[in-house]
């Protein structure tokens, strides 16, 4: 799977094959997104991102992290994963991940997680 993202743009920067965990980072002029997914996960099956941020903070609110989320989705779906989750969002951020095609678990879901819809 992380073959495919990187021909889409990001760089495995750090990481273990072993327990699953990657960093990512897209790449856009001087901004960067790191975004940290957990492709083995206890809880969930897929891919798990963990964090997502946009550097630096003033490139946030033009479309950075937008065009970084839709390439790794894209990618994941093209390696074969249809579960792809956001966990532990912030309440601040919900409209970004909603806009990004993502929907809140059902309660009980005190990590107020999110998982990708399927167009």
């Amino acid at each position: 799977m992380l073959e495919k993202i990187k021909l889409l743009g990001a760089c495995d920067t750090k990481g273990s094959r072993q327990l699953g965990g990657y960093e990512l980072r897209f790449r856009e002029g001087e901004s960067h997104t790191s975004v940290n997914v957990c492709i083995c996960d206890t809880k969930y099956n897929g891919l798990v991102i963990e964090h997502f941020n946009v550097y630096p903070t003033v490139s946030r609110g033009n479309g950075v992290g937008k065009r970084s989320l839709a390439r790794l989705v894209s990618g994941a779906l093209s390696a074969g994963y249809k579960d792809i989750y956001a966990v532990q969002v912030q309440r601040q951020s919900a409209g970004f991940w909603e806009k990004g095609g993502f929907v809140r678990l059902s309660e009980p879901n005190p990590t107020n997680d999110y998982k990708y819809r399927l167009p």
